[in-house]
């Protein structure tokens, strides 16, 4: 095996280089997943006591962060040219809403879409149950997902790093994940997080549980909800309820590459020395 430096190994991925020796580019994502990206073999050894926390993969949280700030302004640019499709919009004399529609916020059904990686059907999906609420610590935006309760393992050694797969996305660009967040409005965990959390698992209605959080905290902002079905009155109604203008769109309008990208996340448990040395190194 040549023996390659961290940052080699990192700048070869980043530029695609790492994956054409496997034919990774043709296989399904999850059989890319099971090849962990290189940079993760070449990280320092955790020492034995040290403390480890889960962190993102800093690139795919770049591409990630990219992506829900392009399904919101899209929402907003869908809404400016089909202001009847928005429901609660106030009228005006204009029309239904202003000419430029900020949509902050929103969510992204992933598994309306038929998943073609058959590694996942064959795990037989269990709907909602299990899994638990998960997402990287996203510094300029707020994103929690529910994920699928099968976790994949593809590196144990110097460090554990896990594939996740997402189910059902909450995103807003109003709020992050940043720990350190001073301002208490731009906080996303205590305001959406912690009380998804506190929700436990639920069986029945858990989507209405889940976004009856999400719009107490966005009350009276736009809101986009990602799917190939359409949502449950109940569910539009609820948004009613909030003062939150709903907007549905299939989420076959976001590029499929880059659906499928983001369906599924690393993330590796990591001391603090490794990954100062990833960033460094990123």
């Amino acid at each position: 095996m040549t023996t390659l430096s961290l940052w080699q190994a990192l700048t070869a991925y980043a530029s695609g280089a790492y994956a054409e020796p496997l034919g990774t580019k043709e296989m399904p994502v999850a059989t890319m997943s099971r090849v962990c990206p290189p940079y993760y073999a070449y990280l320092p050894s955790a020492y034995a006591d040290a403390a480890l926390a889960w962190f993102g993969d800093p690139m795919q949280m770049a591409d990630y962060t990219r992506f829900v700030r392009h399904a919101l302004w899209y929402a907003g640019e869908y809404a400016r040219y089909a202001p009847a499709q928005l429901h609660g919009a106030k009228k005006s004399a204009v029309g239904f809403a202003p000419p430029s529609l900020v949509f902050p916020n929103g969510c992204i059904d992933w598994e309306s879409i038929p998943d073609t990686d058959t590694f996942w059907t064959e795990m037989a999906l269990s709907g909602l149950s299990g899994g638990g609420w998960v997402d990287p610590d996203l510094t300029t935006i707020g994103s929690t997902s529910w994920e699928h309760h099968r976790q994949i393992v593809i590196q144990e050694n110097p460090c554990l790093v896990t594939v996740r797969r997402r189910v059902f996305s909450l995103i807003t660009s109003d709020a992050t994940l940043d720990p350190y967040e001073a301002n208490p409005r731009r906080q996303f965990y205590p305001q959406v997080v912690a009380p998804l959390v506190r929700l436990g698992r639920q069986s029945r209605n858990a989507r209405q549980a889940w976004l009856r959080v999400m719009f107490a905290f966005c009350a009276g902002k736009p809101f986009v909800y990602y799917s190939e079905h359409t949502p449950d009155p109940a569910i539009i109604a609820l948004a009613a309820e909030h003062g939150v203008p709903f907007l549905h769109l299939p989420l076959s309008k976001l590029p499929a590459e880059h659906v499928a990208d983001h369906r599924t996340f690393l993330f590796a448990q990591l001391s603090s020395p490794q990954y100062l040395t990833l960033r460094e190194h990123y």
